[in-house]
């Protein structure tokens, strides 16, 4: 009987860790509206390991947002990459945004 309290309390221990990590997470965006050059943006998004990516179609527009993780440095970033999402008008050529998401509580000080 000790021996399964123990392992409930080394189990709810650990959860409680794991929630309190992911809490911690920073997100800033910033709002571009600037002209982009698509030739060399196509080129940096190829340089990108990118995971997401999802396409809105209207009469005028092809929204375009792409999301990837950045590399891990280990002094860089403190063991804890930023994920990097951006938003851009393939059809105009204009960024829309660009949000950094990034897990403070992750990261080793």
């Amino acid at each position: 009987m000790a021996f399964w309290a123990g392992v409930a309390t080394l189990s709810l221990r650990a959860l409680q860790l794991v929630n309190y990590t992911s809490q911690g997470t920073i997100n800033v965006r910033v709002r571009v509206m600037q002209r982009l050059m698509l030739d060399r943006f196509a080129l940096y998004l190829a340089s990108k390991n990118t995971t997401a990516e999802e396409r809105v179609y209207d009469n005028n527009n092809a929204v375009v947002r792409q999301s990837w993780t950045e590399v891990a440095r280990s002094k860089e970033y403190g063991g804890a990459p930023p994920r990097v999402t951006v938003e851009y008008d393939k059809s105009t050529g204009f960024m829309h945004t660009i949000t950094v998401d990034y897990s403070r509580r992750a990261a080793k000080r």
